[in-house]
């Protein structure tokens, strides 16, 4: 019978220990092909050349008259020009034949007639996108080892391109002890996919299936017996059993470390706002405190202190601040840095 004990803790090792490790894991090089409408978020694999000329013709800039501009020459309020041609255009569309600028409705009036009329002069090219201005046929459209936004995604559908190339999902191999309900969510944020074979990552609470462990037990709180290991060649978290202290050490180590695999910024993705303390929050020097704040009348206000720990704490939290090794804490009034769960304004 395995002895459920855990192996003893010698040394506390730094979250800065931690980091190193992390860093030393290359991101992964799989690729696969897939339709640009499954492809936000995910990293493109290789640079994308434009298909064709972007535009593929002049196009409008603004909403307004697409004139000749040699017609407006000498236009003013006092002395305004009668634009026979004058074509009303909207933003985006292609620019008329025969003409090469285009008037801003509030350069325009129109005369006793219903007749346009310019009242300042416009310079050919004005308001105007030239074919080719943006890209030319050949030129890189996207770079690699870049996220995929939406406005990626609207230029692959303006070059016509359906498909592309992008990083495969790291694949994370969740051991039947692992809290799933509770991880499985952020594996999906940090652009991993849960499988139950050939992983590219191990999540466990159990040290004995964490292989060789490198680093066990960390300088931080809650998540000081987490573990960073290696299995079979893949990398193994060890995550701490206690569920507020598998979500921090989840956050710290195996969050950045899935997103470094799978290509993106190892960086915890949170939005980050600096605020004055409205408690004290006190740590000791040589650890880490990842503390659960709420966000009341433009403060943060520490939940643990008033409303008790766990998965409630972080459920009731905005955010949490993260207290480096070298301070004992922060005194209230002191402004700290709060990792938002959400970008929200303050009540």
């Amino acid at each position: 019978m395995r002895n459920p004990v855990a192996p003893r803790i010698a040394e506390r090792r730094s979250l800065a220990d931690a980091r190193a490790w992390i860093e030393r894991w290359p991101a992964l090089v799989r690729a696969e092909t897939i339709e640009r409408a499954e492809a936000l978020g995910r990293v493109a694999a290789e640079a994308v050349a434009a298909p064709r000329d972007l535009p593929g013709a002049d196009r409008v800039v603004i909403a307004g008259y697409a004139v000749r501009a040699a017609d407006s020459h000498g236009a003013t309020p006092y002395t305004p020009l009668p634009l026979p041609n004058a074509v009303a255009v909207l933003e985006g569309e292609a620019l008329p034949a025969g003409a090469d600028a285009v008037l801003a409705p509030e350069a325009a009036s129109r005369d006793a007639g219903g007749r346009i009329e310019a009242l300042a002069a416009v310079t050919e090219g004005e308001n105007v996108e030239r074919r080719g201005q943006s890209l030319r046929a050949g030129d890189p459209a996207l770079a690699p080892g870049r996220p995929l936004r939406a406005e990626a995604l609207g230029l692959l559908a303006e070059l016509g391109l359906e498909r592309l190339r992008v990083l495969e999902r790291p694949r994370v191999l969740l051991a039947a002890d692992a809290p799933a309900a509770l991880l499985e969510p952020l594996i999906g944020r940090d652009g991993g996919e849960p499988a139950p074979t050939a992983p590219d990552l191990v999540l466990t609470t159990d040290p004995h299936r964490a292989g060789i462990l490198d680093l066990h037990g960390l300088a931080l709180r809650p998540g000081g017996m987490a573990g960073l290991g290696r299995r079979d060649g893949v990398p193994v978290v060890l995550l701490p059993a206690e569920p507020l202290a598998c979500l921090t050490a989840y956050e710290l180590l195996a969050g950045p470390l899935l997103r470094r695999l799978g290509g993106h910024a190892a960086a915890l993705p949170f939005f980050r706002q600096s605020l004055p303390l409205a408690r004290k929050i006190v740590s000791t020097i040589g650890w880490v405190d990842v503390v659960r704040v709420r966000l009341s009348g433009g403060r943060a206000e520490p939940v643990a202190a008033i409303e008790g720990g766990g998965l409630v704490a972080a459920c009731r939290a905005d955010g949490f601040v993260i207290v480096p090794a070298g301070r004992e804490g922060y005194a209230p009034g002191e402004t700290v840095t709060v990792h938002l769960h959400e970008a929200r304004d303050d009540d």
